[in-house]
């Protein structure tokens, strides 16, 4: 399953999101991995997608607004949200969207990858 699983990840920590991406690759995804949000609903409407991991830095609306055009765009994918911050209502906001996962930085990796995973089943 896990070679038909393209995975789009949007950070602008360009080291942590090579890491990640590097992980995800390392697992046997497809993974495409971009700077910012922008650029990662242009490839949304360009491509399919499994997963869409998304970084949403703060609570700005425009981040909000943003956070919820990931869910318009996203047709199939399932979304899994990353933060800068602790916030649990931020987090069961996303789940109620439709994220299948909102992790905050530093996280495990093997928390996205038992959410990817449990998803795929």
């Amino acid at each position: 399953m896990k070679k038909s699983t393209n995975i789009l990840v949007s950070d602008p920590d360009s080291p942590f999101c090579n890491v990640l991406c590097k992980v995800l690759t390392k697992e046997g995804y497809t993974v495409t991995c971009v700077p910012n949000a922008h650029q990662a609903l242009q490839h949304l409407q360009a491509a399919e997608y499994t997963f869409v991991i998304v970084n949403i830095a703060d609570r700005k609306p425009e981040n909000l607004a943003l956070l919820q055009s990931f869910f318009e765009h996203a047709k199939k994918a399932r979304v899994i949200v990353t933060t800068n911050f602790q916030d649990e209502a931020f987090s069961q906001k996303n789940i109620s969207m439709g994220a299948i996962g909102c992790f905050m930085k530093p996280f495990k990796r093997e928390q996205i990858l038992t959410a990817i995973e449990q998803s795929l089943k």
